[in-house]
């Protein structure tokens, strides 16, 4: 059996394949893309096991980004979130830009999301996760695969970051170094290969 991760990061938000600048563009990055990409991927390789992951920075980027964040409603904003639903992705993990429009916003778009989020390294003032689980373990087959998730250091240069009191960063080798026993005991990877990411 072969186990195969599929994994994004930093769409900033940009769902469709367009800069919102010049017109009738077509562009290399954005969801859509990612999705077509991810599917291709799929649909040729049947009788892999797929996880599918986002490594963060998807909140924040494109103009689009910025108008459901600061002027959508409730529907709107979670139309948004409902795009990256439709990609099926089964984890998530939480980037530095994901707080640039606040920590309520953040919570919600979490909230309206189907991924599972994990982060290990933020923390409260207690030292426990603050934001999501630190880690979750996904049975593939009978094979228990354990995702242990970080967060930059970075993160602690943006302003509305330090302004939230129970916030706390430690960093990813001491969040490693705590969970990562937990994940060998609770986890079997004999048999799976990372094969490929996006």
């Amino acid at each position: 059996m072969k186990i195969t991760l599929l994994a994004t990061s930093d769409t900033h938000g940009f769902i469709e394949p367009t800069n919102y600048v010049d017109s009738g563009s077509d562009k290399p990055f954005g969801l859509q893309r990612d999705c077509t990409a991810i599917n291709t991927y799929i649909q040729k390789h049947p009788d892999e096991k797929i996880i599918l992951i986002d490594n963060g920075d998807f909140l924040e980027g494109s103009p689009m980004a910025y108008y459901v964040a600061k002027k959508a409603d409730q529907q709107d904003q979670e139309s948004f979130i409902s795009a990256y639903n439709q990609v099926g992705y089964q984890i998530g993990t939480i980037g530095n830009h994901e707080f640039d429009y606040g920590l309520n916003y953040l919570n919600f778009m979490m909230q309206h999301s189907n991924r599972h989020f994990v982060c290990a390294n933020i923390v409260d003032n207690h030292n426990e996760p603050l934001l999501a689980d630190p880690y979750t373990i996904i049975d593939v087959a009978n094979v228990k695969v354990g995702f242990l998730g970080l967060t930059t250091t970075s993160t602690k240069k943006w302003k509305n970051v330090n302004d939230l009191n129970d916030f706390n960063l430690i960093s990813e080798l001491d969040a490693c170094k705590r969970y990562v026993p937990e994940l060998r005991k609770k986890s079997r990877y004999r048999g799976c290969r990372l094969s490929r990411w996006f």
